[in-house]
């Protein structure tokens, strides 16, 4: 038994005169990041002197000549990297630069597309966090969407004219690129809402909601009829509660 541990302490020993842990469980790139720590060489700990253990000629020429091998692929490995670096911040820079000068919108609902790349100057979406309005070079965004109207503003300065569609709902995303997709269930322009089927619609459906058993699906979507209803009145300036 001390005839093994007198060996394993040799082969220790060994081991850390050429700068490898005692430990023979390391893996490579642990093993790799040791033996660049204790190399002296002009990269590496250039303050670091020799020591008594590397006075053997033999074992500081094999270390040198290593030494020598891990800054060449480390000076290599950083200048890949460095021009990659370079590269990514080139091309973000000449992308940002390029400015869009409209939002390209696409508007569709299942059976057709109300508008597909169409260049616009803005878009309000009735979020379900609140409402807002997408000009070019909007930040990306997601959202989902409630009962309201989506406004599409085609040129600056002419609100006036913009078109009104009502949706019950949907999702809308904006991209990096200015591009925004409202994605609808249905919609509906608002001119084309009547007054008296908006208050009739909403009549039935809080008597519905009314007679409903208390977590029912009735109940639910009896509820859902008054919020898309009462919104869709609010759009057509009627006051439903």
């Amino acid at each position: 038994h001390t005839q093994q541990q007198e060996t394993k302490r040799r082969q220790d020993d060994n081991r850390i005169d050429l700068g490898v842990p005692p430990s023979p469980f390391v893996s490579a790139p642990l093993l790799l990041c040791w033996f660049a720590a204790s190399l002296p060489s002009p990269i590496l700990h250039q303050d670091r002197q020799p020591t008594a253990k590397y006075t053997n000629p033999n074992r500081a020429q094999r270390r040198g000549t290593f030494a020598t091998m891990m800054n060449t692929m480390l000076s290599r490995s950083f200048r890949k990297v460095a021009q990659r670096a370079v590269a990514s911040r080139t091309f973000a820079t000449e992308a940002s630069t390029e400015a869009a000068t409209s939002v390209t919108l696409n508007f569709s609902v299942p059976h057709q597309a109300i508008y597909d790349g169409a260049s616009v100057f803005q878009v309000i979406i009735p979020g379900v966090e609140g409402e807002y309005g997408v000009t070019p070079n909007h930040v990306p965004y997601v959202a989902q969407l409630k009962p309201g109207v989506v406004q599409v503003i085609h040129d600056e300065g002419s609100a006036a004219d913009s078109e009104k569609y009502f949706i019950p709902g949907g999702y809308a995303m904006t991209h990096a690129n200015s591009v925004t997709d409202v994605i609808c269930p249905e919609a509906v322009k608002v001119d084309d809402l009547d007054s008296a089927v908006v208050s009739s619609q909403f009549e039935a459906a809080k008597s519905a909601f009314a007679s409903a058993s208390e977590g029912t699906i009735e109940k639910a979507e009896a509820q859902i009829d008054m919020d898309v209803n009462r919104a869709m009145g609010a759009a057509i300036g009627l006051n439903l509660a």
